[in-house]
């Protein structure tokens, strides 16, 4: 059977393009599998790269952070000073792709260094696959004290299964989430008693992620700039309103105000991780832990017709991450690295700092190998996929299919997205570097351009897949709600 793609707008008389079928792509894989195998055997990545065990490593992911709201990255607010020091001391990847634009999966992915489409994790209502060997467990076999502490309900234990392989994994609170400010107490308090062991710190902060509803004693505060950017009551997503006590006819309309809280919240969150660089500095600890600082995704403001949003859309609003990486030794400090890399790269790069063997099947790539040659793009195409959500899309008039994924082929200069139709897909391509809002689809007319990258999609839906392995946790009341409170649900 062949897995026919078309547009509502293909002419009847066009030959559609097409997947191929599993049968056609067993051969010509397999000798391509066998080739990588020798290769692979010839000259194995992790032994290049020199392992520094007596390293700490301090992994940091702020969710739901844009890459343009950052100083490092160009931003003119003053949101984020002590991510921006962090990186005049480290390498700065330019074009770092998340692999989901959902909080579990993406964390999932920068764990596991394998994709949604293999480790299970397709949203967040999944599970990790119990026979999916993470990081965390990695560097735990090979003695380091392992621990993380999260702020958002969607990484919650009992939600995600992520926290394998660590001694502690501090998701106690009670809510949707909880404040930087409590997350970043509770891993000062942990680091003060394990100073002197080498360890792996995972912190997740939550606050930019909606409702943006900074603290009332933040010490950073922004004014609305610009014109007015009102719109229509109903665009604001239920969960995103503000103020957030507010009658129902009296939440603001004006985008500026949205976007002022939402650097309020990053600039919170740069205070939190400003606390713990802090700490390392005063504990000894700074000059012999690497640092990796990220994000699961970022945010649509009012790039798309659904704002103040994120998780059902693959705009490169969503998809590209901040990444920025730390060595003790000052290796590729001050660096700009502009290839095109992915939330994947991340455990394989920090299992071969470690000298710690993360077993076969590993998607992801050792990114110091790339930074040693200087330039290309370790991944010249990234995989991204996320939830349906339908409603988004009918303005399009696309009718989409809610049990799958929405998915999308990114190269540096050029993106396709397949959207999962009734009764066939809908595909749109885009030319990134003419326009880079995404703005004028090219598809159907560009169906040369489009073909090599639903060649590459194609590969990539025929790698190991965990999707129908993963049974979704029991959706409790308490969880619907909570998940209704974050946008995740109806």
């Amino acid at each position: 059977m062949r897995f026919l793609v078309r547009t509502r707008s293909d002419h009847p008389n066009t030959p559609p393009l097409r997947v191929s079928s599993p049968a056609e792509r067993f051969w010509p894989r397999l000798a391509m599998t066998m080739a990588v195998c020798v290769l692979a055997l010839a000259t194995p990545a992790c032994s290049r790269t020199p392992a520094a065990p007596d390293w700490n490593i301090v992994l940091i992911s702020v969710d739901t952070l844009r890459i343009d709201h950052l100083g490092t990255y160009g931003y003119d607010r003053p949101t984020s000073p002590a991510i921006d020091a962090l990186a005049t001391g480290g390498v700065v990847f330019e074009q770092a792709i998340c692999q989901n634009t959902n909080t579990n999966p993406s964390h999932a992915s920068m764990l596991s260094g394998l994709y949604p489409h293999s480790h299970g994790n397709r949203d967040n209502f999944y599970r990790m696959a119990e026979d999916v060997h993470m990081l965390p467990e990695a560097l735990h076999e090979a003695g380091y004290k392992t621990a993380g502490f999260v702020s958002g309900y969607t990484l919650k234990d009992r939600i995600c299964g992520l926290a394998r392989g660590f001694d502690v994994y501090d998701d106690d609170f009670s809510g949707k989430e909880r404040r930087g400010g409590e997350t970043t107490d509770r891993v000062l308090a942990w680091l003060r008693t394990h100073a002197e062991d080498r360890f792996f710190l995972f912190v997740h902060l939550f606050d930019p992620h909606g409702p943006y509803d900074p603290p009332a004693d933040r010490a950073v505060r922004f004014e609305p700039r610009g014109p007015e950017r009102k719109v229509a009551p109903d665009r604001i997503p239920r969960y995103q309103r503000l103020p957030v006590d507010a009658p129902e006819d009296a939440h603001w309309t004006d985008l500026r105000l949205y976007e002022a809280r939402y650097d309020e919240e990053i600039a919170y969150a740069d205070s939190q991780v400003a606390r713990l660089l802090d700490e390392l500095r005063q504990l000894g600890l700074y000059e012999k832990t690497i640092i990796v600082f990220t994000s699961d995704h970022g945010e649509a403001l009012d790039e798309r017709v659904h704002l103040l949003d994120h998780g059902g859309g693959i705009g490169d609003e969503e998809i590209r991450v901040p990444l920025i990486l730390r060595l003790p030794d000052g290796r590729f400090a001050g660096r700009r690295f502009t290839g095109q890399v992915e939330l994947i790269d991340i455990a394989p790069t920090l299992a071969a700092l470690a000298g710690v063997d993360m077993g076969d099947g590993i998607q992801g790539v050792n990114l110091l190998l790339h930074l040693e040659k200087g330039s290309g793009d370790p991944h010249p195409t990234a995989f991204i996929e996320t939830r349906v959500i339908p409603h988004r899309w009918r303005e399009r008039g696309y009718r989409l299919n809610p049990r799958e994924s929405l998915k999308a082929v990114r190269r540096p200069g050029s993106k396709l997205v397949v959207f999962p139709g009734l009764p066939r897909n809908y595909i749109e391509l885009y030319d990134l570097e003419a326009d880079p809002a995404e703005k004028d689809n090219l598809y159907p007319g560009a169906r040369d351009q489009a073909r090599p990258l639903i060649v590459e999609l194609d590969r990539f839906l025929a790698l190991p897949s965990r999707l129908n392995q993963v049974a979704s946790p029991e959706a409790d009341p308490e969880t619907l709600e909570i998940f209704r409170t974050l946008g995740y649900a109806d």
